[in-house]
C-alpha cells in the first residue's frame, strides 16, 4: 500500500500570521526545520522572511531570539514551549 504523506506546512510555504499569533506559528514553523536536521544559520533567513509577511511584521530582533531560544531547547533535546 502507497501512502502519500501531505506536504507539511513550514516557512516557507505558510502564510504570514496575524498579530497575537506571530510568536506562536514561529515556534511551530520553525520547529518543522529543526526537525528536519536544519542548522539555525539556514532557518534564520527563511524566518526573517516569513516574518515580513506577518501583519504587522514580526521584528528581526523577535524573530532571532526566538530562534535562538528553539536552538538551544532542540539542541538539548527538549520539547519546545510557546510561552
Amino acid at each position: 500500500v502507497l501512502r502519500m504523506q501531505a506536504p507539511t506546512t513550514d516557512l516557507t510555504t505558510a502564510e504570514g500570521a496575524g498579530e497575537g499569533s506571530r510568536h506562536d506559528t514561529l515556534v511551530k514553523l520553525s520547529g518543522v526545520h529543526f526537525a528536519r536536521g536544519q542548522q539555525i544559520e539556514d532557518v534564520e533567513p527563511l524566518a526573517f522572511e516569513w516574518a515580513s509577511r506577518c501583519v504587522p511584521p514580526l521584528d528581526e530582533a523577535e524573530v532571532s531570539r526566538t530562534l535562538d531560544y528553539l536552538w538551544r531547547k532542540h539542541q538539548r533535546g527538549l520539547p519546545p514551549t510557546t510561552t
